[in-house]
């Protein structure tokens, strides 16, 4: 397991257990709950503090990057706070995790409703670096699997929103429902 959460793990700050909002854990629970005993899960932590917040906004990617050095047995670079890439090579010993098929990204946007040009446009920028690093993961053979962010239509104004990484092609979009008035609906 391994903390991204100051977008660069530290092996002196590694407190991948210590999940202040629950979530998470919470989450990881459910998996662990339905998942075989053969499998094996690696929790990876991005978030910090009680609001599920990134410190480091490149701690996403960088978690991804990693990912995909262990799927394809490589070593190579992460990202710092700038965008470039660090000197220091990652999975220098070079494992392999040949198996690594899926990443839950119990995550997203807060949801972007595309009713103007300038929504559309914010929204596809978004998308492009958003994109980037699911294709990361799509081109190492793992399913990404994202929250669909839990905004339905009838929330506002009978708009569609759309969430960030879930809408992004390639990703497995899951979202929870209520069961109201005998009908289910989006959570």
């Amino acid at each position: 397991a391994v903390d991204f959460s100051r977008g660069i793990p530290l092996a002196t700050e590694n407190t991948w257990y210590n999940d202040q909002n629950g979530h998470g854990t919470h989450v990881a629970g459910i998996i662990a709950d339905i998942t075989p005993s053969n499998v094996k899960l690696l929790p990876i932590k991005i978030f910090d503090g009680i609001n599920n917040t990134i410190s480091d906004s490149y701690a996403f990617e960088n978690a991804i990057r990693w990912l995909c050095l262990l799927k394809s047995g490589l070593s190579g670079s992460l990202v710092d706070s700038n965008g470039y890439d660090t000197t220091y090579k990652y999975n220098a010993a070079k494992t392999k995790i040949e198996n690594l098929v899926a990443v839950n990204l119990s995550l997203g946007t807060e949801g972007f409703k595309c009713d103007s040009y300038t929504a559309m446009s914010q929204y596809n920028s978004e998308k492009t670096a958003y994109q980037k690093i699911i294709d990361n993961l799509l081109k190492n053979d793992i399913l990404p699997i994202a929250a669909a962010g839990n905004r339905s239509s009838s929330e506002k104004d009978g708009k569609a929103y759309y969430s960030l990484p879930g809408s992004c092609d390639g990703v497995l979009e899951v979202s929870a429902y209520d069961n109201t008035d005998d009908e289910y609906a989006l959570a």
